[in-house]
């Protein structure tokens, strides 16, 4: 079970980013992976959030801090043995159309950190780094939560 009382005071680039989610309709999440050869090395790199009225946002924990802007995703080049790819995790389509009611940042245990956004239906959006690796969950709360491993393979 996830403490999600472990909260600081949300850096600016956190704050900004609850101010800008606060209320907000989702209308889609996509999520982008890292491919090296032919394995997914990272399912959750990135996640593009689409909102109803307002601009998609793209975020992520990169070593435990986050990072968040207006971007529509796009085609990222290939490097040596890597290659990326975007997905609407079929876990995600709960999420649509749904308004955003809370949105908050926590520390937990061994330096893990995590995102959490309710909405108005109960569920939730919990985008969690630990050993500089996003995982993402949705479910009905802390407590009661279903991984979208198989979704974003």
């Amino acid at each position: 079970m996830l403490d999600l009382n472990a909260q600081r005071d949300p850096s600016p680039r956190e704050q900004d980013f609850v101010e800008r989610v606060l209320d907000k309709t989702c209308r889609g999440v996509q999520v982008q992976q890292v491919i090296y050869g032919d394995a997914v090395s990272d399912p959750c790199n990135v996640i593009y959030m689409e909102l109803v009225e307002a601009p998609t946002l793209r975020f992520f924990f990169d070593g435990g801090v986050f990072f968040w802007r207006e971007e529509e995703p796009s085609p990222v080049p290939a490097c040596v043995g890597f290659h990326y790819r975007v997905l609407r995790p079929e876990g995600c389509l709960v999420l649509n159309q749904q308004r955003i009611r809370m949105a908050r940042f926590a520390v937990l245990s061994q330096r893990r950190r995590i995102l959490a956004l309710h909405f108005e239906t109960g569920v939730g959006l919990y985008l969690q780094n630990a050993a500089d690796r996003n995982t993402l969950v949705i479910g009905q709360g802390p407590s009661q939560k279903s991984r979208l491993g198989a979704c974003l393979t």
